[in-house]
């Protein structure tokens, strides 16, 4: 449903005279917006009913910008991506309680994300492809984006606010995306290369 209406708003514009040879590119650009209107729009409806939207919204903002620069798993559908992804924004902030227990839990998390970053970030997929140059860029926007992200909830946790719990709730997330993502590469490859 979301190609077919991606392809007749790409028809559309070659018809209002956008680039007849740049039709598959808008095609792909629309099926990726409503995708990600889709799922944040369920996303939110669901927060909403769990009386959770601030919540998810850090979660969000968390969740999405570390996952930009260090990547993560593909889900194999526009369903199956819209699924996953309320699931796991909503189940990221049931998970916000696990964080104050601790301060080891946090300092942890941090130590992961940085050792994750240095080895392996970001996840090299086949519909976002990434150069060597590009790669390099997104390690360092990664820190800089985990670092900027420690930094405000330090900063909320002083002025009591628990929404910081929010911010290490996304970045579990998007950290587990990647490392989900990872092993999936390597089995692949391993895979690939016993049948060769």
């Amino acid at each position: 449903m979301i190609k077919t209406i991606s392809c007749n708003i790409s028809d559309f514009l070659v018809k209002k005279g956008a680039n007849p040879e740049q039709r598959e590119v808008y095609s792909y650009s629309m099926e990726c917006l409503i995708n990600y209107l889709l799922s944040d729009l369920l996303l939110y409806c669901t927060a909403a009913l769990f009386h959770r939207l601030p919540a998810v919204f850090v979660w969000s903002v968390s969740y999405t910008m570390l996952r930009i620069y260090i990547g993560g798993y593909h889900a194999p559908t526009h369903a199956a991506c819209i699924i996953l992804g309320t699931v796991l924004g909503i189940c990221g902030t049931f998970i916000n309680n696990i964080w104050p227990l601790s301060t080891v839990l946090p300092v942890l998390l941090f130590a992961l994300i940085i050792g994750y970053i240095i080895l392996f970030a970001p996840v090299v997929h086949k519909n976002h492809p990434v150069s060597a140059k590009n790669k390099k860029k997104s390690k360092w926007k990664a820190l800089f984006v985990t670092l900027i992200g420690y930094l405000a909830a330090y900063i909320m946790y002083s002025f009591g606010n628990q929404l910081a719990n929010s911010i290490f709730s996304g970045f579990a997330c998007a950290l587990l995306l990647a490392l989900i993502a990872t092993l999936l590469s390597n089995f692949t490859e391993k895979t690939h290369r016993a049948q060769v």
